[in-house]
Parts: structure tokens; C-alpha cells; sequence
């Protein structure tokens, strides 16, 4: 009953609002960080190398040193400009992160690049921005950075290979993942680095283990593989650049005729062809994954069921899942844990904020007409359909 309530909830998702980006000419958003405030910090980058930040409200901003909002033709609030273009990595920025007081940007390359920097432009700190060495890292597809050493780690997806730098600050400290195909994804956990390949192979390397450096074939799929997450502890998704997404309980893996792996649970409906870049995420609470198609839409499953979550009734505008679809990829998705957000970026426009409400089961002593939904479904002006609401089940 509660994940049909939060299926509901999620299947009427609407905008909240959109911003747009000063980007130029034929750029797109290709990497997206948000924070847990909906009006905190958020860091976007193209397929250009360009990285824009956006600044929390200020004195300035409250004041309306910024101006820009207004209403679009269907009545959706376009917030003021408050984005500004920090610096460009010359390349296709391919993932961005937000920890504590820094940001983190990896460019694809050839000649890969690492950034880290201050979110507030205002303070005297050090941008450390460096390329990594072609000789041993070239074509980064994908990054996961984290906290760890006097700078932050990164672990990296490349060409033929992922790396594990376990303190950017000394990059001496690297270790080589052997995979033999292109690292196209990666899920850390802890000690345990996931790597999606090309080749269709989903491997585990464990980084207390001596013998770390080919790790373990997990996972074999039909095509390259685009997405990997870890969730509920031994629950693994994934995806595929055809479209296939799959989720396997890593306590229980077994291999089928063919050399396949038995899966858990099939996700049907995925749209893919070919690409490696679209949108994904997991929602905090482990229970849905959202996943951007070739077909520029969004589609939701739960990751308990299987089941696709249904498309909103026609004539909602402005649906996280409508079946009208947007102007271009959307290549970057992210979810907030805190706040129940839901940030999608997509051409010039990022990002497009989704307020994900979900409804707590009611205690048996509280009668029918005390139902209601979590608090946070009221927009603060009052109109409804611009903030998203379940309707009362």
C-alpha cells in the first residue's frame, strides 16, 4: 500500500521551477551537483568545458540586485539570473560534485582534467586544476569523488581502465583498476568500487585487497553498460546503452545459459539506443529510479516491484513523467535526500526543480478526514499545480 501511495505521489511530480543557464551557442548541461537546500549552491558544466555556479541568495539578491524572473506562456516561474560562468576546463565536463565548501569537476579529455575548487568565489582559496597524465589516464567518462585525504579522493572511469587517486592533493598515491574496456560508470562504496564497462561487464574490486588490480566480473550484460548503483546494501541496478535495465541481489548471483546473470527484477520500458550520458538516479529512500530516455522523457520505476510508474493523466503541465517530451536530452538528473528534490538538466535550462512529495502511512487512531499530505505542498503563492501534490487518497 505504501509503494502504490508513493507511486502516486511520484506519477503527479510537477515543476517547481526552472532557471536558465547563460551558456552559449550549441551547449548543452552534461553534469549537474546540487545542494540539500533547494536555494543553496548548485553546480552545473557542458559539453563545452564551461562550469557555472549558482550563489545562495544573498543581501544583494534579496534585495533585487538580481532581476530576470518572470512567467512563461504557461504560467511557470522562470527564477532570476543567478548563475554565473566560474571557469572552463576545455572539454566535456563529465562529472561534478559538491563536498562540504568544495567543488569537484572531471573533464572528459583526451587530455582528462581534474578541478577542485571553493563554491564561494568570495574567499582566498587555491583553485587546483590539473590534467592527468596521457600516458596513464585519457577519455574520463565518469568520476566519483568523496571526502576522504587532506583534498578529497576520486575514482575514476577511463579508457580501457578506472583509477583509484586516494588524495588529489598528492596525485602520487594512484591505483590502477585493471578492466580491459572503457569504465563508462562507477558506484563506490566504501572499500567496494563497481565499475560498468563497454563491454557489458559489471566488475567489483575491493581496495583492501592486495589483489585489487583486476578485480571480479559480476554482472554480464547484453551491451555497454551506462549505469550502476548500489542500493539498500546488496541491491544492484543497471543499465544499458540498449535500453535493458536490470536489478541483481549480490548476496545471490547466479549465471544462466548464455553466460547472462540472473536478475532480480527486469525494468521494461527503458528508451535507449545507444548513448551513455543520459540521465539517472536513484531516489534516496532506494524504493524508485528515475531515468531520462533517448525519447527526451522521464520515467520512474519502483525498485521493489519492477513496475513503471504511470504516466500523469493528459493535460497536467510541467510532469516530471509527462509523456510530452522535452527539447533535448536531458543528461543530467539528481536527487536531494534532505529536501525530497528532484533536479533535472536539459539544454540551456537547468535546474528544472521537481518537489517529490511522499506520503507517511496514517497512524490507526486518526480518522479519514485528518488525512493529509507532509508538510511542504502549499506554494508560497498560493497557485495550484506550480508545486507538486498527490491528491488526497
Amino acid at each position: 500500500m505504501t509503494s502504490q501511495i508513493e507511486s502516486c505521489a511520484i506519477s503527479r511530480t510537477r515543476l517547481c521551477e526552472e532557471e536558465e543557464l547563460p551558456l552559449g551557442p550549441g551547449c548543452q548541461i552534461t553534469a549537474l551537483a546540487v545542494s540539500d537546500d533547494p536555494e543553496g549552491y548548485q553546480v552545473a558544466g557542458d559539453n563545452r568545458g564551461w562550469i557555472f555556479i549558482r550563489q545562495p541568495p544573498s543581501s544583494d539578491t534579496q534585495n533585487g540586485s538580481f532581476h530576470g524572473g518572470r512567467f512563461d506562456e504557461n504560467g511557470l516561474y522562470i527564477g532570476p539570473m543567478r548563475w554565473f560562468c566560474d571557469m572552463g576546463l576545455m572539454t566535456k565536463i563529465t562529472a561534478i560534485d559538491m563536498i562540504h565548501d568544495k567543488v569537484f569537476v572531471a573533464s572528459f579529455g583526451p587530455h582528462a582534467k581534474i578541478m577542485v575548487g571553493a563554491l564561494d568565489a568570495s574567499q582566498d582559496t587555491d583553485v587546483s586544476a590539473f590534467i592527468l597524465e596521457p600516458a596513464k589516464a585519457h577519455d574520463l567518462w565518469t568520476a566519483v569523488f568523496e571526502s576522504d585525504g587532506k583534498t578529497g579522493s576520486a575514482t575514476l572511469g577511463l579508457h580501457g581502465k578506472a583509477m583509484y587517486v586516494q588524495d588529489l592533493d598528492n596525485r602520487m598515491g594512484m591505483r590502477t583498476l585493471h578492466t580491459g574496456s572503457d569504465v563508462m560508470t562507477i558506484c563506490k562504496r566504501q572499500d567496494i568500487v563497481y565499475t560498468g564497462e563497454r563491454s557489458g561487464t559489471v566488475r567489483l574490486f575491493d581496495l583492501r585487497s592486495d589483489s585489487v588490480s583486476t578485480g571480479s566480473p559480476l554482472v554480464k550484460m547484453d551491451s555497454m553498460v551506462t549505469n550502476v548503483e548500489v542500493y539498500r546494501g546488496w541491491e544492484m541496478i543497471a543499465a544499458t546503452a540498449k535500453g535493458d535495465m536490470r536489478s541483481f541481489d549480490m548476496r545471490f548471483m547466479r549465471t544462466e545459459l548464455g553466460g547472462k546473470t540472473k536478475s532480480l527484477l527486469e525494468f521494461e520500458g527503458h528508451k535507449n539506443t545507444h548513448m551513455n550520458d543520459l540521465g539517472f538516479e536513484i531516489l534516496p529512500s532506494g524504493d524508485f529510479v528515475v531515468a531520462a530516455g533517448i525519447d527526451k522523457k522521464i520515467r520512474a520505476w519502483s525498485t521493489r516491484t519492477g513496475e513503471q510508474v504511470p504516466s500523469p493523466p493528459q493535460g497536467s503541465p510541467h510532469a516530471l513523467l509527462d509523456e510530452r517530451p522535452f527539447e533535448d536530452d536531458i543528461l543530467a538528473i539528481r536527487a536531494s535526500a534532505e529536501s525530497g528534490g528532484l533536479w533535472t538538466g536539459t539544454g540551456r535550462f537547468s535546474p528544472h526543480h521537481f518537489q517529490v512529495f511522499v506520503f507517511s502511512p496514517l497512524p490507526p487512531h486518526r480518522s479519514q478526514s485528518e488525512r493529509r499530505p507532509l508538510s511542504g505542498t502549499s506554494p508560497p503563492n498560493g497557485e495550484p499545480g506550480l508545486y507538486t501534490a498527490a491528491s488526497l487518497l
